[in-house]
C-alpha cells in the first residue's frame, strides 16, 4: 500500500490518549527519536508502548509506511522491516 493512501496515527480516534502523548515533548522526543536504540531512553520508550491503547494500531501503521526513524508501537526501524518482512534493495 502507497504511504500517501494511510491515515496517519495522528489521525487515530484515541490518539489522544496514547500512552506517547502522556510524556512532555522534550522528553518523548528523546525517548521515541533515541540516538540508538539500545539505548536507556529507547527501552523506556518500549516500556512506555507496551500499555498503549493505540499499540497494535500504531504498530500496524508502522509495518504500513515503514518508518526510517523512531520508536513505533515499541519497535524500532530494523524491528518493523524484519516484520514486514522487508529485505531491501539488495536482496
Amino acid at each position: 500500500m502507497n504511504p500517501e493512501n494511510i491515515p496517519s496515527i495522528a489521525d487515530h480516534p484515541n490518539f489522544r490518549e496514547a500512552s506517547c502523548r502522556q510524556v512532555d515533548a522534550e522528553t518523548a522526543d528523546a525517548y521515541w527519536h533515541p540516538s540508538r536504540y539500545n539505548s536507556a531512553a529507547a527501552k523506556m520508550a518500549r516500556r512506555i508502548c507496551q500499555g498503549c491503547v493505540i499499540l497494535e494500531d500504531c504498530r500496524d501503521y508502522a509495518l504500513k509506511t515503514l518508518p526510517e526513524h523512531g520508536i513505533w508501537g515499541g519497535l524500532d526501524p530494523h524491528e518493523i522491516e524484519r516484520r514486514a518482512g522487508y529485505r531491501g534493495q539488495g536482496a
